[in-house]
């Protein structure tokens, strides 16, 4: 849900693409704004990200907490601009 909200947010200014396992959340995400690019993909392939991440600038994490670590692990020599959502605090009204 944060990520859906800091996508949506981002969209109007930059390119958006947000990756997600669920069918669900990525059609929900469609349904507010069809010009975010989205990509079924299970995040917890950690070995997977040099390959699905090339081409980005940076990222906006916004994984759950028992994947955060993991997360943070093996995106951090792949030297990425990188923002972590859940630490950033979010207003109630972004949805």
């Amino acid at each position: 849900m944060a990520g859906r909200a800091m996508a949506i947010n981002l969209a109007p200014t930059y390119k958006v693409t947000s990756f997600d396992v669920s069918d669900l959340a990525l059609e929900l995400l469609n349904q507010k704004n069809n010009s975010i690019k989205t990509i079924k993909s299970g995040l917890s392939n950690y070995s997977n990200y040099n390959s699905m991440l090339a081409g980005f600038y940076f990222m906006i994490s916004a994984v759950p907490g028992f994947m955060e670590c993991k997360f943070l692990r093996w995106n951090l020599p792949l030297r990425y601009c990188l923002i972590n959502g859940n630490w950033v605090k979010q207003k109630q009204n972004l949805h």
